[in-house]
């Protein structure tokens, strides 16, 4: 199945650029671009992508807030997002809305590469959910809310579900995972954390320094 794209991107060369990189790829259908937040909203109502390529910062309103806003009339079924700036300050906020990936320009083609694979097994992922019994296996939401991880905190062992957990990101040899109320500090590898979120949407979520 052809995957639907819709890129938001104000600069023409970076829009021009993520369209020759999507345009190699066999299994993309790119739809009409966005220029600013308020086009990218209303174009996404008439095309419905899969996935959208969404600038940090555009006109009208910034992509983080139209993120939000298709985020509400999305519903059950919402896109999947991959953020792209020139700025790394802004990555932590695109966890705000569970993206993908966040790319940084200009873009690195290994890199896209790799944002792109992980659009393509999550989508796979949603796919096979929706064609299996609901008798034979739980729904993504259940088993994000119910997986429990063990997680070494100190002294003490954390438990976690894979939903509490917004990024982590290594602090010298310990690993620090950020939750809403508080910092885990653990002496689990990224590798060693990323195995456990196997099957989660949380590899865009292991900052590596």
């Amino acid at each position: 199945m052809k995957i639907r794209v819709l890129i938001a991107e104000d600069e023409q060369m970076a829009q021009e650029e993520l369209m020759y990189l999507l345009e190699k790829e066999p299994d993309i259908h790119l739809c009409p671009c966005a220029e600013n937040g308020r086009e990218l909203v209303e174009r996404y109502g008439t095309y419905l992508p899969d996935v959208i390529f969404l600038d940090v910062h555009m006109p009208q309103f910034s992509g983080m807030e139209a993120a939000k806003r298709i985020l509400r009339e999305a519903k059950d079924n919402p896109p999947l997002f991959v953020f792209t700036t020139a700025y790394d300050a802004y990555a932590l906020q695109a966890f705000e809305v569970d993206a993908v990936d966040y790319l940084l320009k200009p873009f690195d083609d290994a890199r896209f590469q790799k944002a792109l694979q992980r659009v393509r097994q999550q989508l796979l992922q949603r796919r096979l959910q929706e064609t299996s019994p609901i008798t034979q296996t739980k729904s993504f939401s259940e088993q994000k809310t119910t997986a429990k991880l063990l997680v070494d905190d100190g002294e003490k062992t954390a438990v976690l579900t894979p939903d509490m957990i917004y990024y982590a990101v290594p602090n010298q040899r310990m690993l620090e995972i950020h939750t809403k109320d508080k910092v885990i500090v653990s002496k689990l590898t990224l590798q060693e954390l990323e195995q456990k979120l196997q099957g989660y949407p949380f590899s865009a979520r292991i900052v590596a320094t």
